[in-house]
């Protein structure tokens, strides 16, 4: 088990002074300890202090004062070869980031005074010359979204990491390089982006890097302990502990503080300027707002003394003339010579930008609000933490100006008894984000979510031979297939079902390999059919007769499905555009019976390396349709078709049920049938697993095998039920057209929920009387209350 002892010390409650005596102890037993801080400064400062309170420990510090230019090859070499004493190692974090690595670190306690940076963001635009770099390159699978930086030159990325002959190409992709090279960091891309950038796209002249701290670089010492202000709500913590880090608070660091909660809460006015949560952008939507913020600040100190930060590109103007004020900067850690003020504003719009809050939601996952906590609150926490807040002796009232209401409201909950209170310069309503409903925050979510796949295709594997005993029993597969459905490896070759139409109950096991189905779905795209309805359909999906279910084609039927099917009609997003946002996934895409060149309809077929189980069939297609709309794709067009609107026109069929017509001739004009597969590999389905992340759609419907347990919860009562489930039909039947599907979603409801054939016979046809064409709606009714569990 990896563990990292942690002490989460409010700020002012003595660390550094507890760490200090933890140094001792080491020694003093015996051993040698690495302390980290986070500059040059406090390295100097702990040693002085320590060289006063325990003169005969030894202490050795390794800085640029100390050193030099040598600073990285002499703290290495020192841990290579180290003095035979106990004794302290005293560097900064980022000398001790760069070490190529430790020798034996078994033989060292390492102990980092403030938590280190684990997500390093980085973009440099590179429209014309990338190929310097890229090419030194290249990307491995990292699920959906984002790859995984591999160096397939090593020679070149070193000569950029070093960058000796100070080239100025070199350095500017330095700092990346550095990084890639020294692995302390693993670095992803946007596929879709990095890919746009090798190809020449217009939309992607940027190299946008994510870069997240590898834990093995604080893994194998004999000890190791973080301490920092709420650790738990730092990037790195998230991180580390969603890559299988075990965190245990160091019970023995923490009784040596002043204190573990802020005291005298009572005497601080926390004032906030904005009712939304802070950013550049919103300044620049109101450029009269960031004047009277000021004006506010002035007004409210008068002459007083009072610290303050500010973004770097505002800090010439924000209080030029003003000599009581004193910019603290944005790393205030370890500054005490404030501690006799007793005011504090911070102006700062800290926030990532949204291709790094989307990677750090939809790769790391940690949302929105985390994010805002560890990077906006958390600064300004430190920031007026330097004036007498700090101080549990001081007793004068504190008054500290915060940018926005979120930020104060989560700075008074760490002071208990302080006030919220508006500047009174913002009459706008609150923005509120939507809660949670199921989990504390997005990390469990997410953690949640993967563990829960995990779960259910292990259960689908350990059930595969139940599959085939079933499949046995109840049906004789074609010989022209080349299998007989007797060993497992017939399951685990499942490419679908072939179904004769719609209202079939029978269904035919489609198992062969990858290039064979590829094949047999281009042959049928040659196909010429009277009408749709005289087409074949296919499903993802190998049904088993169940004991426990009502039809054989039903949702407890389902056994396991491979490749992923997207319905696509209506929109504006092409093939070739969807081939792009997925540019390494094995595809193909064919046109459908309904197709014309002026208003394309079509279906994608991503092709899967191994069988899924139906929540992860579900959960591979919403991350799909995610991404899609990540890109700038929407759902429906704003009035009417606009082919140059960005509008994907995907017909909703997260099922593994759900059926799709196979490839055909269409009824007018030219078909098409397109192969993508040039340098792409099929959806890994463990990688995807690995890396899957929550999306919108994940809250609006119906968990795939849980749908059983969840409707006892509701089946005594069928009229809220029905009640429920016409109220959503009419939501859904507001446009136009959209009246067919929502009233077989609808039955599908009533018939999961249990509900009886009179109360559902009168709830759809109630829904088809309120439609916008109740003849036609009447007449689905009737066919509709023929099903008997099956969609």
């Amino acid at each position: 088990m990896r563990m990292i002892y942690y002490c989460p010390a409010p700020t002012g409650a003595g660390k550094t002074y507890a760490i200090e005596e933890r140094l001792a102890e080491h020694v003093r037993c015996g051993e040698t300890v690495i302390l980290t801080q986070p500059s040059k400064n406090l390295c100097h400062q702990t040693a002085q202090e320590m060289s006063v309170r325990f003169p005969d420990v030894p202490v050795e510090v390794f800085n640029q004062d100390t050193c030099g230019q040598k600073t990285v090859s002499g703290l290495s070499e020192h841990l290579r070869n180290p003095p035979d004493r106990p004794h302290v190692v005293i560097s900064t974090l980022a000398a001790f980031m760069m070490l190529p690595h430790v020798i034996r670190p078994e033989r060292f306690h390492l102990i980092c005074d403030e938590i280190p940076t684990a997500f390093v963001p980085d973009s440099i635009r590179l429209p014309d010359n990338h190929s310097l770099l890229t090419d030194a390159l290249e990307i491995g699978d990292a699920g959906p979204i984002y790859g995984l930086v591999k160096v397939s030159n090593p020679a070149a990325i070193r000569k950029m990491a070093e960058n000796r002959n100070k080239d100025v190409f070199n350095s500017l992709v330095n700092q990346l390089a550095k990084r890639i090279h020294q692995g302390r960091y693993s670095t992803y891309v946007d596929i879709k982006s990095y890919n746009g950038l090798l190809n020449g796209s217009k939309d992607d002249r940027v190299l946008a890097t994510y870069s997240m701290l590898d834990p093995t670089l604080f893994l194998g010492f004999k000890s190791v302990v973080f301490a920092g202000a709420r650790a738990e709500e730092t990037i790195l913590y998230k991180w580390f502990e969603g890559k299988g880090v075990r965190f245990v608070r160091d019970a023995a660091l923490m009784n040596k503080l002043r204190y573990s909660e802020h005291e005298n809460g009572h005497l601080i006015e926390f004032y906030y300027a904005s009712e939304r949560n802070w950013s550049k952008t919103e300044q620049k939507n109101d450029p009269t707002f960031r004047p009277k913020f000021i004006e506010s600040v002035q007004s409210l100190f008068g002459r007083n003394e009072f610290v303050w930060q500010d973004n770097v590109i505002n800090e010439v103007d924000t209080f030029s003339g003003v000599v009581s004020g004193y910019n603290v900067g944005h790393s205030p850690h370890g500054l005490n010579a404030y501690q006799h003020i007793n005011r504090s504003v911070i102006l700062s719009a800290l926030n990532y930008s949204r291709s790094e809050g989307g990677f750090l939601t939809n790769f790391c996952g940690i949302g929105p609000d985390e994010q805002r906590i560890a990077l906006a609150y958390h600064s300004s926490y430190q920031t007026y933490n330097r004036i007498s807040v700090r101080d549990p002796n001081n007793y004068e009232k504190k008054i500290v100006i915060l940018p926005d209401r979120q930020n104060a409201a989560w700075q008074r909950e760490r002071f208990p008894g302080s006030v919220v209170i508006p500047l009174g310069i913002d009459s706008r309503d609150e923005v509120r984000s939507r809660p949670d409903k199921l989990y504390a925050n997005a990390t469990d979510r997410k953690r949640a979510q993967r563990d829960k796949l995990k779960d259910r295709q292990k259960e689908m594997m350990s059930n595969l031979m139940g599959a085939v005993e079933s499949k046995q029993n109840k049906f004789v597969i074609d010989d022209c297939h080349g299998y007989s459905f007797n060993t497992i490896t017939s399951v685990t070759s499942l490419q679908g079902s072939i179904i004769a139409h719609k209202r079939d109950s029978e269904s035919m096991m489609l198992a062969c390999d990858k290039a064979a189905f590829v094949s047999m779905m281009r042959q049928f795209a040659s196909n010429v059919v009277e009408s749709k309805g005289h087409n074949k359909l296919i499903s993802p999906a190998l049904f088993v007769d169940r004991d426990d279910a009502e039809s054989r084609r039903g949702k407890l039927n389902a056994f396991c499905g491979r490749n992923v099917y997207l319905d696509i009609e209506n929109g504006s997003l092409s093939h070739r555009q969807l081939s792009k946002i997925f540019p390494n996934i094995e595809m193909f895409a064919y046109n459908s019976y309904s197709h014309t060149k002026e208003r394309p309809r079509y279906r994608a077929v991503f092709l899967t390396d191994s069988i899924m189980s139906p929540e992860m069939y579900t959960a591979m297609y919403n991350m799909i349709c995610q991404r899609i709309e990540l890109v700038g794709y929407k759902s429906h067009f704003g009035s009417g078709f606009n082919a140059q609107e960005r509008v994907h026109g995907i017909d909703r069929k997260p099922y593994l049920t759900d059926l799709f017509y196979l490839p055909c001739q269409p009824a007018d004009g030219e078909g098409f049938f397109r192969h993508y597969h040039s340098g792409r590999k099929p959806l890994d389905v463990l990688d995807w697993c690995n890396n899957s992340f929550s999306t919108r759609f994940d809250d609006n419907e119906t968990p795939f095998s849980e749908s059983r347990p969840l409707v006892k919860d509701i089946s005594s009562d069928h009229a809220k039920l029905c009640e429920q489930a016409l109220q959503r039909f009419r939501d859904q039947t507001v446009e136009q057209g959209k009246s067919h599907k929502a009233l077989r979603a609808l039955n599908f409801t009533l018939l999961e929920g249990g509900v009886d054939d009179v109360s559902r016979d009168m709830t759809l046809t109630q829904a088809a009387n309120l439609s916008r064409s109740p003849r036609d709606r009447v007449r689905d009714k009737a066919n509709l209350m023929r099903m008997k569990g099956c969609r």
